[in-house]
């Protein structure tokens, strides 16, 4: 018996690296492959939570751009960082169907990871 091979896909993160995965996406649903799981971080964890949960790529693109930039970060102190990220949040809430990560129809593993140098 042969086993029926799954296609794991990794997105990577980099703010507008994050549109570029929706191209991608978009050629796998054209040719038919649908990915069995996905990670992704930062952006790619966003696409992937969006593809996950049922939202067509030209679709997830579509409500992306339908928010200004300063929906999803505004400046001011957040831990480490110097940005407030809780738009992001609130735009994940207001768009996804799912409600917990396990309620997604692909599993996701997202990660989301960042960097700090030295002082």
């Amino acid at each position: 018996m042969k086993k029926k091979k799954t296609i794991g896909l990794v997105l990577s993160g980099g703010a507008a690296k994050g549109f570029a995965h929706l191209g991608v996406l978009q050629a796998m649903d054209e040719m038919n492959l649908k990915p069995g799981l996905i990670s992704g971080t930062s952006a790619g964890a966003i696409a992937a939570a969006f593809y996950a949960d049922g939202h067509a790529p030209k679709d997830i693109m579509k409500t992306l751009l339908s928010y200004k930039l300063s929906h999803f970060f505004k400046p001011g102190w957040a831990g480490a960082g110097l940005m407030k990220t809780s738009g992001f949040y609130r735009i994940l809430l207001e768009n996804l169907n799912a409600e917990n990560i396990e309620d997604l129809s692909i599993p996701v593993w997202l990660c989301i990871m960042s960097t700090q140098g030295a002082l």
